[in-house]
């Protein structure tokens, strides 16, 4: 994973006084109550407890080196959390890394914020201080993906701490609150009929939406997506999107989160055979597409993954649906659908003399990209 540098002085902040207070939480039941104390205020569809049960429940059990790092912030006499930040600590070879709870699911990095907070520039410094204190042991911390904003305002990683350009991008469109939701293309595909489109798809036999509307019924779907992910990539070039992460995180979302609305799992289907797939999270307002695919070349013509996208949001809308996240690695589908790119960060802070050593190196990779963001910003 990567990550901008800033080198901090190995870890011994024994401050005698400090206005914010950042402790860690033992347990992850606790931490999750926490968050949906703090889910009052709009948070990122990563950011809720749903899918954060549903990720640590996963990954820990699969990767047993890797531990849950559950911090929470807070000013000096207010009770209540101003800042929960869902980590983990991961070993290599000697370096203790900890990072955002992602492995690998391309998931942003960012922390929940109390509706309305604001750090000053005082705030940032202590904040700074006890966090890094808290992380004590830690030799590195690495932040990948990081939002510059979220719907409560800057992304405090990015307050926190130096950062640079991320090595990805993810894609987002608004749609628009009258009844009239179509898509609009753009690009090579700008003069796609949809229309059309769709009626050659249903020529098809026994061509169908489905939206699965039971824990079985999404994972089975959910299942036939991953294959169709995996066969789709072993099609693909070497420069293609990176291979299908791991179906294990997503068949727990889908088990636990289907029957409520938040876990949405969709398909274009011809008898047996699925056309296109999508398994996407639903927080009221906006889509997150999780996975997604399309089958063999032969449906390439009716453009399922479009189709699919535009049966899906229009089932959605009456439910609120007024946004739509593509996230990471779906460039050539966010270019037919124009949608707007969501800068990202990184950041590398060292927290030992061990952790400095790969953050120099980190830092030096990387100086190529920090000097075209100066050149940017000039």
């Amino acid at each position: 994973m990567s990550a901008s540098l800033v080198i901090a002085p190995p870890v011994s902040f024994a401050l005698a006084h400090t206005p914010w207070i950042v402790e860690r939480v033992a347990r992850l039941d606790e931490f999750l109550r926490r968050c949906e104390r703090l889910q009052q205020a709009r948070q990122g569809p990563f950011q809720h407890s749903t899918w954060l049960r549903s990720w640590y429940a996963t990954v820990i059990a699969a990767h047993p080196s890797v531990e849950p790092l559950l911090l929470a912030a807070r000013a000096e006499g207010d009770p209540a959390d101003a800042l929960l930040m869902p980590l983990i600590v991961r070993r290599k070879g000697l370096m203790a890394i900890a990072e955002g709870a992602d492995l690998g699911h391309g998931v942003p990095c960012a922390p929940l914020v109390r509706d309305g907070l604001q750090l000053s520039g005082g705030d940032l410094g202590s904040l700074r201080r006890a966090l890094l204190e808290a992380l004590a042991g830690v030799d590195l911390l690495m932040l990948d993906r990081l939002p510059e904003r979220l719907a409560a305002g800057p992304n405090p990683w990015v307050q926190l701490f130096d950062t640079v350009r991320a090595d990805s991008v993810s894609h987002g469109l608004a749609l628009p609150d009258g009844a009239d939701i179509a898509l609009r293309l753009h690009g090579p595909a700008e003069g796609l009929d949809l229309e059309r489109c769709w009626r050659h798809f249903h020529c098809a036999p026994d061509a169908r939406f489905v939206r699965a509307s039971t824990a079985d019924e999404g994972l089975r779907l959910l299942r036939q997506l991953a294959i169709l992910q995996h066969r789709q990539h072993a099609r693909a070039t070497v420069q293609a999107a990176r291979p299908p992460v791991d179906i294990a995180v997503h068949e727990a979302f889908v088990r636990d989160n289907l029957a409520s609305g938040r876990a949405v799992m969709t398909a274009l289907m011809s008898r047996d055979e699925m056309v296109a797939g999508m398994c996407s999270l639903f927080d009221g307002r906006g889509l997150t597409v999780l996975r997604g695919a399309s089958g063999s070349e032969r449906w390439s013509s009716c453009a399922p993954r479009t189709l699919l996208l535009d049966r899906t949001l229009r089932a959605l809308h009456p439910a609120g649906c007024r946004e739509l996240d593509l996230g990471v690695g779906e460039a050539a589908l966010a270019e037919v659908l124009g949608a707007s790119v969501r800068p990202l960060r990184q950041a590398c802070v060292a927290l030992s003399l061990l952790g400095q050593v790969h953050a120099l190196a980190w830092k030096l990779q990387r100086m190529p990209r920090r000097k075209d963001d100066e050149l940017a910003a000039a």
